[in-house]
């Protein structure tokens, strides 16, 4: 197995059903039907740009601000596909905590400071009229498991949980008060990032991981068995009825055509701006890399998957 087929590490940051599009890619097979050995390694959030700048992979399915932040630092970390292009988190809370004054003085939870949970509950706190660090203390805790277990022991008292992770949630009792899906914001969520040193090495390479993923992309979306089975050994959970819940809520989310936003980037700009005064001053089309997705757009590809 995998004789012949260029061998390739890929990370994902989470166990969350957004993070899951490169597991079904390889399970449906299409890394190596497009010449790919892939491997997929979980690594948390901004750790992943970091593994990127130290050549450890070359390729990573990652958030907007870690790729943001990893480019003002000096790299050359690059979003080249837009998976999610919204803000796909809700500010999550024990049934005790009925406002955003009860949160005023409380601990809220993020996995790591300068990560995608971390910038969304600080623009969650901001929506609610309350100042991160000054109204409410951020913790870095850990992923959604870990934030859940925090809430449920009552050392925490809120966190922001995707779509899925929050579907979870309020099963175990906790309730939703701020739903960021439903405002309008664009926002770099989840996509593909890699090195503008790679493309310019192995730009064919990279040609054929984005085919596979499109091609990914039309199996979450058309295959509704297949999709659900594999989210079953992704997500690690025999709860069919949640499982399905999922699907239905993430497979109208993703764009046949995964471009990354040029606002999605403008805006992770403007908040960081607050701590990171080269923020202020970069221009967002310099941290996306759209011409790959282009390609298999403009050339039919893409539309021809779906007929």
């Amino acid at each position: 197995q995998g004789q012949g087929l260029r061998r390739l590490r890929v990370t994902y940051s989470s166990f969350s059903p957004e993070q899951a599009m490169a597991y079904v890619t390889k399970e449906a097979r299409l890394f190596e039907k497009n010449g790919l050995d892939v491997e997929l390694i979980q690594v948390r959030g901004a750790l992943s740009a970091a593994a990127l700048v130290a050549r450890e992979v070359y390729i990573a399915q990652m958030a907007g601000p870690a790729v943001v932040q990893a480019t003002l630092a000096g790299s050359d970390v690059v979003m080249v596909a837009g998976l999610v292009n919204r803000p796909d988190f809700s500010l999550v809370a024990p049934k005790s905590i009925r406002g955003p004054e009860d949160l005023r003085g409380k601990k809220v939870a993020v996995s790591r400071f300068g990560g995608s949970s971390d910038f969304m509950t600080r623009l969650a706190l901001r929506r609610l009229g309350l100042e991160p660090e000054k109204d409410v203390t951020i913790l870095q805790v850990g992923g959604s498991a870990e934030r859940l277990v925090a809430m449920r022991a009552g050392a925490i008292h809120g966190a922001v949980l995707t779509t899925g992770e929050k579907l979870n949630a309020l099963r175990q009792g906790f309730h939703e008060l701020l739903d960021l899906t439903r405002i309008d914001y664009p926002y770099q969520h989840t996509g593909v990032a890699t090195t503008r040193s790679f493309i310019r090495s192995e730009e064919e390479t990279l040609r054929s991981f984005m085919r596979a993923y499109v091609e990914g992309i039309r199996v979450y979306k058309t295959q509704r068995d297949f999709t659900v089975s594999t989210l079953r050994k992704f997500l690690r959970t025999d709860d069919l009825e949640l499982l399905r819940e999922i699907y239905d809520a993430y497979f109208q989310k993703f764009p046949r055509a995964p471009y990354p936003t040029v606002e999605g980037s403008r805006n992770i700009l403007t908040e960081l701006s607050a701590r990171l005064p080269m923020a202020r001053t970069a221009t967002p089309a310099d941290f996306i890399e759209p011409r790959f997705v282009k390609e298999l757009d403009e050339s039919g590809f893409i539309d021809r998957l779906y007929r």
